[in-house]
């Protein structure tokens, strides 16, 4: 091990270097000393030739090998390490003289030859030490060797050292094999069983021994139980191996690189989120996860904007000052594409703080995150909408009330035909405007859909009369093929017209400048509607089509589309349990296909609807109503209708309807609920608490049913309420069912 023969350096001193050795050398001695062990003693020695050794020294005392006021310190070296050749010659030359002034000052000294029994030392040493002839029978067993094994030392005298171990026959032949090979052997782990039957795992190192003559005689062995050592190891192991299935389960990329910027390691997470496996990723550079410099987050191209800029780049060219936790940062894929990540960057340190391998990235893709945000702040402006609608449609649908309601009146005084067609018109853009102010209100609100029964196809023709104008002159053909045969189904008319004017729209657009058609297809199937909508535009690309119905996803310009159109739809069908579904093939034929299914009323519910359908014409007696509104248009659009069979007065405000309350008895009181100084609100409580029951007689009007207070207002009183604009039959009807049930209540009583 040393290059030093045997005669050579006993009763010498060991080369040392550094000199200062001594002083490790004096306080171990006095550990020895005092405790009878000490830790392990880590020292460098120089060979003959120059070589640097690094040596790691377990070291124990026996006090019964104390001679002539000598101690001997037994040493036993563990560990090995050739850290490099010295070939300075005046290194050399110095160590030369180090050793022979050592030597001197020993010779000075007159050290002379301690009388030590190596017998006693085998002996006692704290290692089992067994000795076998060339035939592997054991020849010698020190003492410690009992407390490994069990067995005395007499015990195991004579016994073939294959007595220790229950290891199959080819595998303890093959192990002992490689020991008679070796010199010095390298450490063989194998399994000892012990007298009380354990088994106990062991290092041997081996070493052979020869007669005077050369012959081999037999071998040297050093057994060493290294269950604690397995134990540590086996646990080494399962915590690596924990570690590493732990990380590489993660969603989020783990990515390590050294000194020199290059990758080390590559979790599954950096593969799912790059696009580069491990294989393609160890060994290059960090830096191409980065986009290039100057290239990064003010970029156009990329679909969402980050907080912080270059701060990793900076911090990975080694600025220290950069701490990288939790910062926003825009990286790029195998594809080139840019996207929004979370990164936290941190060093691993020793316990004396010195950094071990570089870098480690956690990087989190944080692109659906963005979205969201995109899709909060969205709503956020959808919710200011939503109020500010809410503010403006009740004087938008007072407006609409009167249009519509005149053009009916004036449809029923026989005009001749181009006059009646123009007010159908007209009536027809009122309805359209008030469907589409009670769509964007739903939309606002949020308000669950209100079923009876419709007809799909008169809904198709309805929206394709208000698309007639705009598609004409845009050189664009829209052709309707409706099944006749098509049965009612119960829908919400409003919504599911709001569905075909997006759907259609959507064509539209698509067909945008570019002449083309529209077509749209009715029929029944499996026992459901089946609308299509198809046209010939440019279609939709193939990567677009599983993200075509999710919220804010569009690909028109910003001041064309936003993204809700077809989520909307999406959104309307389901709760009508159908399904919508698209089909693309670019530049020849893009279509929506909607399935409703076939719902009709119970039979219970028509007999209802029969009985309270009571005609105008049939209501025969005169009633007292009470008309409250501050619109004049509204408040002589109901008593117009109205004053035909009954007595009906006026009031333009709450204040003047209590006095005239106060001084006549009304059969009936249609109140707006919205209105400056005493509001409907407040009018039904002072009627509730003043004249008891006479609130029970009132009907409200008012231009936003989904308003919340209006809502819990209409709930909690359970007073009908009659949406604005309303068409004329809608009024009689609420007007003769409110008098028929109060006319079965009095004969009830």
């Amino acid at each position: 091990i040393f290059g030093y023969e045997k005669n050579d350096i006993i009763y010498s001193y060991l080369p040392l270097i550094p000199e200062e050795i001594f002083s490790n050398l004096i306080d171990l001695k006095n550990s020895l000393i005092k405790k009878g062990k000490a830790d392990k003693l880590s020292t460098q020695r120089i060979l003959e030739d120059g070589t640097l050794l690094e040596v790691e020294l377990s070291c124990y005392i026996k006090n019964s090998i104390e001679k002539e006021g000598k101690t001997a310190i037994c040493f036993q070296l563990d560990k090995i390490r050739k850290l490099k050749e010295i070939q300075s010659a005046e290194t050399l030359s110095n160590i030369k003289k180090f050793n022979s002034k050592t030597q001197k000052k020993v010779n000075e000294k007159k050290v002379h030859k301690p009388n030590i029994n190596c017998e006693e030392i085998i002996t006692n040493f704290p290692e089992s030490l067994i000795i076998i002839d060339s035939e592997g029978k054991i020849t010698f067993a020190n003492e410690y060797s009992k407390n490994l094994t069990g067995y005395a030392p007499s015990e195991l005298i004579d016994k073939p050292l294959s007595f220790l171990t229950n290891a199959p026959k080819d595998e303890f032949e093959k192990k002992f094999s490689f020991i008679q090979k070796k010199e010095v052997s390298l450490p063989v782990k194998i399994k000892l069983q012990a007298k009380t039957g354990d088994s106990i795992p062991v290092e041997i190192r081996s070493s052979i021994i020869h007669s005077e003559s050369g012959e081999v005689t037999g071998f040297a062995l050093m057994i060493r139980d290294i269950s604690v050592q397995q134990q540590r190891d086996e646990l080494i192991d399962y915590l690596r191996d924990y570690i590493e299935s732990t990380i590489e389960s993660l969603d989020d990329a783990i990515i390590t690189a050294n000194d020199q910027n290059s990758i080390i390691y590559w979790n599954k997470g950096a593969e799912k989120i790059f696009g580069y496996s491990s294989a393609e990723a160890i060994g290059k550079s960090i830096f191409m996860i980065l986009p290039e410099e100057g290239n990064g987050q003010d970029d156009e191209s990329a679909s969402y904007s980050v907080k912080d800029k270059n701060l990793l780049r900076k911090r990975l060219l080694g600025d220290e000052s950069i701490q990288i936790q939790s910062i926003e940062e825009q990286l790029v894929n195998k594809k080139g594409e840019k996207f929004p990540a979370l990164v936290s960057l941190s060093v691993p340190c020793d316990k004396k703080g010195n950094p071990i391998i570089g870098n480690v990235l956690l990087i989190k893709d944080i692109t659906e995150r963005k979205k969201l945000e995109e899709q909060l702040l969205h709503s956020e402006k959808l919710a200011s909408l939503g109020s500010m609608i809410s503010g403006i449609t009740h004087e938008l649908n007072n407006k609409l009330a009167p249009i519509l309601g005149y053009s009916q009146i004036i449809k029923e005084m026989n005009v001749d035909g181009e006059l009646s067609e123009m007010i159908s018109k007209i009536e027809l853009s009122a309805k359209g405007a008030r469907n589409i102010i009670h769509s964007l209100l739903g939309f606002a609100r949020h308000n669950k859909p209100q079923f009876k029964n419709v007809n799909i196809n008169e809904i198709i023709m309805r929206v394709v009369k208000l698309f007639k104008y705009k598609i004409d002159v845009s050189n664009i053909k829209l052709i309707p093929r409706l099944d006749e045969s098509l049965p009612e189904t119960m829908a919400d008319e409003t919504q599911i017209e709001q569905v075909f004017l997006n759907m259609i729209n959507n064509s539209f657009q698509a067909l945008s400048g570019n002449e083309g058609e529209i077509i749209i297809e009715s029929s029944i199937e499996n026992k459901s509607i089946v609308i299509k909508i198809s046209d010939n535009g440019p279609g939709i690309p193939k990567e677009n089509l599983k993200r075509i119905f999710d919220p804010f996803f569009t690909t028109k310009e910003p001041q064309i589309g936003t993204g809700l159109g077809l989520s909307l739809c999406y959104g309307i069908i389901n709760n009508h349990k159908g399904s919508i579904s698209v089909e693309s093939k670019p530049y020849k034929k893009t279509t929506f296909t909607i399935k409703l299914p076939i719902v009709k009323t119970s039979k219970a519910a028509e007999v209802e609807e029969k009985e309270q359908g009571i005609s105008y014409q049939q209501q025969k007696e005169q009633k007292k109503i009470l008309v409250i509104d501050d619109d004049s248009m509204i408040r002589d659009l109901i008593f117009s209708i109205l004053n035909k069979k009954h007595r009906v007065e006026i009031a333009d405000n709450g204040k003047t309807a209590l006095e005239k309350i106060k001084n006549c008895t009304y059969d009936l009181i249609i109140s707006d609920l919205r209105m400056p100084g005493i509001d409907g609100f407040s009018l039904y409580n002072i009627l509730k608490e003043k004249n008891a029951g006479i609130e029970k007689s009132v009907i409200f009007t008012t231009g936003d049913t989904y308003d919340p207070k209006t809502k819990k207002f209409i709930e909690e009183t359970k007073t009908i309420c009659l949406p604005k604009p309303f068409n004329i039959n809608d009024l009689l009807e609420i007007v003769n069912n409110f008098f028929k049930k109060n006319e079965t209540i009095h004969q009830a009583q």
